[in-house]
This record gives C-alpha cells, sequence and structure tokens, in this order.
C-alpha cells in the first residue's frame, strides 16, 4: 500500500473493479480518441515520451466520467501519509474529478494547502473542506519530516447544504479547528468511516452515510457564532454573480445594481464575510481555474488566460506568480516532472 492507503480505487471489490473498468475502455472506444491517436502508435518508430504524456493526459480526461458516475453515490476514505524522502512526498494537485466533496483531517504533522487567498497550515486537529469546484494543491508542510491526514470523499447530500456552511478560506475551499473531547470523538468517527467504507453488507453505505453525518454535526458545532448567523441573502448572491461572471470584466457598481445594494455597504459587508475584497475574491476564481486548467489540458498558456478573463498574457503572468507562488509555466511544468517521477 506504500504511503497512501483507500483511495477510491483502493479496496474495491473484485466484481466493482471489473466494472468500472469495462466502463472506462467502453468509453475510452466508443469517443474519438483512439481515432486520435490510432496513427501515432502506428508509427514505426513507436511513440516519443511527449506523446505518450499528451494521450495518457487525453486519457485521463476522456474517463473522467466514467469514474465520477460510478463513484457519484459512493462514500469512499483512506490515509495518506506524506514522509520526507519518500517517493510520495510531492504536491498533490489535482481538478475537480468528479468525485464530491472531500474532508481533510491532519493527523499528525502538518500539511500545506496553497488555496490562492492564503497558504494554509494545519496540524493535528484541523480540518479541511474542499467541494467539488475547489483547486486541490497541498503537501506536507517544509518545515516537518512527516504529514498524516485522514480523508472522505463524499457526494452532497440535500439535507447536508447547512452542515457544509463552514468559514471559507479560499474559493471553494473551507476549514475549521478541532481539539479535545471534539477532536477525539471525530478521530473515532473517521476511523469507523475508513474501516466500513470498504465493507460490502448491504447496510454499509447506509452506516457510512450515517457516521459521516455525525462527523458533518459534530464539525459544525465548531463554526464559529458569527458563522452559524444565517449570512445575508444578498452577499450570497454576489457570490454567486461573481463565480458566474468572474472570467469576464464588471465592475463592483454593477455587482451592487444586481444585488440592490450601495458599492460602499456592499464592499463593507462583502469584506466582513468573506476577509477579501470583490475583485479578489474575482481574481481568486480566475487563478484557481487556471491553474487546474494547467494541470489537466494542453491548452497553450496565452489560450488559458484569455479563457479566464485576461487580455494580456503577461499581466495574467505576473498576476499568477502573485497568487500561486511561480508562473505558469513553472506551475504546469512542475506537475509534469511528479508525473514522470
Amino acid at each position: 500500500m506504500g504511503d497512501h492507503e483507500g483511495s477510491p480505487l483502493h479496496g474495491l471489490a473484485s466484481a466493482d473493479l471489473s466494472k468500472l473498468t469495462r466502463a472506462i475502455i467502453r468509453q475510452a472506444m466508443d469517443s474519438e480518441l483512439s481515432k486520435l491517436w490510432q496513427a501515432t502508435f502506428a508509427h514505426p518508430k513507436g511513440i516519443q515520451e511527449q506523446d505518450a504524456n499528451g494521450f495518457l493526459l487525453d486519457f485521463h480526461n476522456c474517463v473522467q466520467e466514467s469514474i465520477g458516475v460510478f463513484f457519484s453515490s459512493k462514500i469512499t476514505a483512506g490515509t495518506t501519509v506524506k514522509q520526507l524522502g519518500n517517493p510520495g512526498d510531492v504536491n498533490t494537485r489535482r481538478a475537480n474529478n468528479n468525485l464530491g466533496w472531500r474532508l481533510h483531517l491532519t493527523t499528525a504533522g502538518s500539511g500545506h494547502y496553497n488555496c490562492v487567498r492564503q497558504q494554509l497550515i494545519t496540524r493535528p486537529g484541523d480540518l479541511v473542506l474542499l467541494s467539488p469546484d475547489a483547486l486541490m494543491d497541498y503537501r506536507r508542510h517544509e518545515s516537518y519530516d512527516m504529514w498524516q491526514h485522514q480523508w472522505i470523499y463524499f457526494p452532497q447530500q440535500e439535507n447536508w447544504i447547512k452542515l457544509l456552511d463552514w468559514p471559507e478560506v479560499a474559493p471553494h475551499i473551507y476549514h475549521l479547528s478541532a481539539e479535545g473531547d471534539h477532536l477525539r470523538q471525530i478521530e473515532s468517527l473517521f476511523a469507523q468511516v475508513i474501516t466500513l467504507h470498504n465493507d460490502e453488507g448491504y447496510l454499509s453505505q447506509a452506516l457510512t452515510q450515517n457516521l459521516l453525518e455525525q462527523i458533518l454535526l459534530h464539525c459544525k458545532r465548531l463554526a464559529p457564532e458569527s458563522n452559524l448567523q444565517v449570512s445575508d441573502s444578498r452577499i450570497r448572491q454576489a457570490k454567486d454573480y461573481i463565480l458566474e461572471h468572474f472570467n469576464q470584466a464588471f465592475t463592483i457598481d454593477d455587482v451592487a445594481n444586481k444585488v440592490g445594494l450601495s458599492v460602499a455597504r456592499l464592499s463593507s459587508l462583502f469584506k466582513q464575510d468573506t476577509g477579501t475584497t470583490i475583485m479578489k475574491c474575482r481574481d481568486e476564481h480566475r487563478m484557481s481555474k487556471a491553474a487546474q486548467l494547467l494541470l489537466h489540458s494542453k491548452q497553450p498558456i496565452n489560450q488559458i488566460a484569455d479563457q479566464v478573463g485576461f487580455n494580456d498574457p503577461l499581466y495574467f503572468s505576473r498576476s499568477f506568480t502573485l497568487y500561486l507562488g511561480c508562473s505558469p509555466k513553472e506551475y504546469r511544468e512542475t506537475q509534469q516532472i511528479k508525473d514522470k517521477t
């Protein structure tokens, strides 16, 4: 198992694994993938490394639908250990992969999440909640030799929406801390979910769902009092507007007119609710989307810049470096090096 146990594919019953494999192959064969790459693989000199990387990327993107559909109703859980010097001690960087929400609990050492808005450092008892649209970019904190975290992937239930309303630290990323009895209860529930989620009994998923709901209820009790209050619906409208139009040129006046507030009142309430400004929030969404496109598409950087709302590729590169700590080219190349390793 190495340093990673309980991935969504880990521990699948043989029948389920066979079913998923057939679905993936069927989707790949039915798509344009085989036609697109047939000539490349038939070349007398064989396939070059660059072409192989391109094929793997296209194949990954092609089969995500099958994987997402297969796991859309399942809860999966496990434990990951990143140890200094071990092969698995690399940044985890993924785009939304249709596996639903992700809940992380740091149990030892320290983790480092690149949240675009800030760098979140986690220690034992810290819980991080990532929505399906969150940028997945995290690693062991460089000051520690090891980071261990437990995780649960789960589909959203309609009756859990209020339980997922945690304090926001970045677009689609939320954070809480637990200690004492609260932490011990949550750790116990995590352990039960990890043990139970691979059980093939007909009530196992229902029991796992019940345990997860208990975790979310305990977490909700940890939320600050201010977060338990009903937030201003107009701020929610403003957030929705930004998310829908993040790659377009809009002004604060546009958002204020949309939600029926003055610019000054909206700016004040928005900063109070999110800890950031409207325009910074828009740019965070742009950077998060750009990072995902860099990792999971072959588009040229200037096209990605245009797709997320930047007319000037140079300005996009400077902004990306400001938020992510490296240039778009470096960000993409770092992941390619990891994939080769």
